[in-house]
């Protein structure tokens, strides 16, 4: 198999991980202190979330690899790649903090930070390979839906 398939590979293990422990922090508490709190009416249904995640996921894993296609190696473009890693991180920290530790305001915050750093990651994917950053759109948008979300729910509690 070629390089870039590896690679390919090596991004969709990566994004799939974040979410997969994402998903595994929403599951063991998404039932306990979170049906108790006041939520928006226009708060989409809890089935949908799964499957948005996963394509948004696979999304990132693509803008990722079509960028390492572009510059050839992470080291070519630190700022970009380390923009990407910071916001996989804080967008797998944010179900932990919401969810899990119940703390509804550090989600708030962690999910500013989500995007700044998405908002930083479409630019400098955008600037070597345009398609890398249109490929972020819908998580950006996502994302912007989120905070509304989340600003909804600690207004209401």
């Amino acid at each position: 198999m070629p390089k870039e398939w590896w690679v390919l590979a090596g991004f969709l293990t990566l994004c799939f991980s974040c979410q997969a422990l994402a998903s595994y922090y929403t599951v063991q508490s998404v039932y306990t202190g979170y049906l108790d709190l006041k939520k928006p009416d226009w708060m989409p249904a809890l089935a949908l979330f799964d499957p948005i995640w996963t394509f948004l996921y696979a999304l990132m894993a693509l803008s990722g690899w079509f960028m390492w296609r572009v510059v050839g190696k992470l080291a070519r473009a630190p700022f970009a790649f380390g923009s990407f890693l910071i916001q996989l991180i804080l967008i797998t920290l944010w179900p932990i903090l919401f969810f899990y530790r119940q703390s509804i305001q550090l989600g708030l915050i962690d999910i500013l930070f989500v995007l700044i750093f998405v908002a930083m990651t479409m630019y400098f994917f955008w600037r070597s390979c345009p398609i890398s950053g249109y490929l972020l759109l819908p998580y950006l948008a996502c994302v912007v839906f989120g905070i509304a979300l989340n600003t909804a729910v600690v207004l209401a509690n």
